[in-house]
């Protein structure tokens, strides 16, 4: 194992063109000319580094800064990067108000008639199950965004959400609502994706694809695309992070033509080489290119990634590999409970692991967490290991979140993903169903989502598990039915009618539910003659399965 190596932000270089636009767009933003800005870029290419050195530019400085990130999971709880966002809000008015400032100053006459900031209904999936709020009303798109057009009441805002190519639906909606309402606002939205992300899976991405292309013909909309850097620009991190003020001679070229100009390529390949004991900073060594052709600088990133992850102790690959099936963020209940690795040796590790630059601490209403510092490194470790490794840890992270958070509905979906993940089906079934039913009253749409999830599973056992598989088609119908979905409830009563086939006496009470939901159905079309046909014939079948 080579010694550990202390790393230092590298300097920010390049970009000056990108730069100069945003100050421009910064200053439209402050007179009223809301913008959507895209950050486009592959990567490592340093998206989130842009776009937080433009928001310290001093344009930046009057502005509300939002930020939150999207998770690597595709089936993450609905509206999770706006409830970030929404945590971030109400530190910012706390601070307001414990500086003696009002929530609504210039609309709220008294301070006792200054309402709630916003209340908690704003994002339902923020209430724990039986809360204060259990029975309010399905928020509207524009009461879940109230927050940002509150603080922009009070001065401009910009919002930061990355790592877009991995939104969930629902927040991909409100981006695309909030994108319609900014125009004449003070409000600045940045959205940063990889767009190789987007045509891996084209079936997933294509709601995205298709909001990204709408969003980009709107007059408001901009997008800024990052290329590699030039070597000039390579040159001003090598000699920053070397801290010296010339170069070894065919230093430049040889990492530049290793990095293409990647930023993130430039600083694994440095580190590699400070690390393995070649370059030293502030040393200028002539004879350094015969050392570095010796080792052999790696030439992709999973070579760098490699050669970084094969350094570290048996303790900490152990605590890096169960945090990156985790995902991009891991609390330090959760991960402690799942490594099993006590007080010193696990403080070690994690140490071990932020010197490295695996991991950052940090400090949120769970608790303390670590998040890896860049999800192209969580994704490398995950996809390296093997099925079974990934099977095995899955299912045991979700044991453990049983154990935490049996009480907590927030935390169901991301139980039901790991029991998925893990192959262990039947419990993944059940805890979507769990998740769904937790926001049943408050957010039917999203509860579709979560028992089609469910359905999806049990489609392949329904021969195993016909109740299951049939009480979940009921749900979504009925579920359908009431948000006035005639397509989707004719599609979902075809397969339940297709189920039962010549089974009707043996699954009698779901014929006789389907009947009924038929006849609903036509009711909504209008065709009341023939719904009066289904219901009337549904309730004979019904006395006629009567026992005597």
């Amino acid at each position: 194992m080579t010694a550990l190596v202390v790393r230092k932000k590298s300097k920010f270089s390049g970009r000056e063109r990108e730069r100069e636009r945003f100050r421009a767009i910064l200053n439209e933003v402050a007179e009223g000319r809301g913008r959507v800005v895209l950050v486009e870029g592959e990567a490592g290419i340093g998206k989130t580094r842009f776009v937080e050195e433009v928001s310290k530019l001093p344009e930046a400085d009057q502005f509300y800064q939002l930020s939150t990130r999207c998770v690597y999971f595709e089936a993450i709880d609905p509206y999770l990067p706006f409830k970030e966002l929404y945590f971030r809000y109400r530190e910012i008015v706390k601070g307001m108000e414990g500086e003696g400032a009002t929530a609504y100053p210039e609309t709220a006459e008294s301070e006792e008639e200054a309402p709630e900031p916003v209340p908690l209904s704003l994002l339902p999936l923020m209430l724990e199950e039986g809360g204060e709020s259990a029975e309010l009303e399905e928020p509207t798109p524009e009461r879940r965004v109230e927050f940002v057009f509150d603080l922009e009441k009070r001065g401009p805002v910009l919002i930061f959400i990355d790592d877009v190519h991995w939104i969930d639906r629902a927040s991909l909606n409100l981006i695309k609502y909030l994108s319609t309402r900014i125009e004449e606002k003070r409000i600045l939205l940045i959205a940063a994706y990889r767009p190789e992300d987007l045509y891996l899976d084209r079936e997933k991405t294509k709601a995205l694809m298709e909001t990204l292309k709408s969003l980009g013909r709107e007059r408001i909309t901009e997008k800024i695309v990052l290329g590699h850097l030039d070597k000039r620009s390579v040159e001003e991190i090598l000699k920053d992070q070397l801290e010296v003020n010339k170069l070894p001679e065919g230093l430049l070229e040889e990492i530049y033509k290793n990095s293409g100009g990647n930023p993130f390529f430039v600083e694994e390949i440095l580190f590699s080489l400070i690390s393995q004991g070649i370059l030293f900073p502030g040393v200028v060594d002539k004879d350094v290119m015969e050392k570095i052709k010796r080792a052999e600088i790696p030439s992709t990133l999973s070579d760098l990634i490699a050669r970084r992850y094969d350094s570290l102790t048996d303790d900490a690959r152990r605590l890096v590999r169960t945090a990156a099936v985790i995902g991009l963020e891991a609390g330090i209940d959760l991960l402690q409970r799942v490594v099993e690795l006590e007080g010193e040796r696990l403080l070690d590790a994690l140490e071990e692991l932020q010197i490295t630059h695996f991991l950052e601490e940090g400090k949120g209403d769970e608790g303390v967490y670590y998040r890896f510092k860049n999800s192209i490194i969580q994704e490398f470790i995950y996809q390296n290991l093997s099925l079974s490794r990934r099977r095995y840890l899955h299912n045991k992270i979700a044991g453990v979140m049983e154990e935490l958070y049996r009480n907590r509905p927030t935390f169901y979906n991301t139980i039901a993903i790991h029991y998925f993940n893990g192959e262990n089906f039947p419990m993944a079934a059940r805890y979507y169903t769990m998740a769904a039913n937790a926001i049943l009253k408050k957010n039917p749409a999203d509860a579709v989502d979560y028992y089609e999830k469910a359905l999806a599973i049990y489609r392949d056992m329904k021969e195993e598990k016909p109740e299951e598989y049939l009480n979940t088609l009921m749900n979504i119908i009925t579920i359908l039915i009431e948000m006035g979905d005639i397509g989707g409830v004719e599609r979902y009563l075809t397969e339940i009618e297709t189920f039962l086939g010549k089974r009707k006496s043996e699954f009698r009470q779901y014929w006789l539910k389907t009947r009924h939901r038929l006849g609903e159905l036509l009711i909504l079309k209008g065709e009341l003659n023939d719904a009066k046909k289904v219901l009337g014939g549904a309730i004979e079948r019904e006395n006629d399965f009567q026992v005597p």
